[in-house]
């Protein structure tokens, strides 16, 4: 199972690679890193994430529902631009091999300004608790 899901991995990431900036595609959830060092617990529309995480874990929306996530291939890496949304699909109860709907952008110089995550994209601080709901962490 281990070896089958490295190698779908492997031809999802490629997939995406090779995509035109505009297009779409799908990767694993868990393919898909952070760009940033931290994220604001409210949307930009100022919806709190928490709405939209219970929806998606009470099953009231699907990820049909959500824009895709934008994506920015780099080092060989699907690195996020929605890093919010990302956040919010990870911690909705969301099988971390899921596929999940990307929309592929380019890493110009807007994105590369943006890329300030000190983990290679593997985890995302949040600044404080506004907006998360609950006042759990993680």
């Amino acid at each position: 199972r281990e070896g089958a899901l490295a190698a779908a991995e492997l031809l999802l990431r490629r997939k995406v690679a090779k995509c035109r900036e505009g297009s779409t595609a799908e990767v694993m959830l868990r393919q898909i890193r952070y760009s940033q060092e931290s994220i604001k617990g409210v949307f930009m529309d100022g919806r709190p994430i928490s709405v939209m995480r219970q929806e998606l874990a009470s099953g009231k929306k699907s990820i049909e529902d959500i824009p895709p996530i934008s994506v920015v291939v780099t080092n060989g890496q699907v690195y996020s631009a929605d890093n919010r949304r990302l956040w919010t699909f990870r911690h909705s109860g969301m099988p971390l091999d899921m596929r999940v709907p990307v929309a592929v952008g380019n890493s110009n110089a807007a994105f590369v300004r943006k890329m300030t995550t000190p983990t290679a994209g593997l985890t995302i601080r949040r600044r404080g608790d506004e907006g998360f709901g609950g006042g759990e962490h993680s």
